[in-house]
């Protein structure tokens, strides 16, 4: 099983730029696609962060 992305990790810097009004989506937890993401500050306008969790049995 992969591991989560953590700092210090080699990665490659991708500049994502969503228009206004869209989504973008991350998994995390020890989801084999999780990455390390950040974002710029906000310097007009209004920016929502939701957080979602699906917890189930296995």
């Amino acid at each position: 099983m992969s591991q989560p992305a953590k700092a210090g990790d080699p990665v490659t810097n991708i500049d994502v730029r969503t228009p206004a009004g869209s989504i973008l989506c991350f998994p995390h937890g020890m989801h084999p696609l999780h990455c390390i993401h950040s974002s710029v500050a906000i310097t007009q306008g209004v920016k929502y962060i939701i957080r979602s969790d699906v917890l189930f049995e296995v």
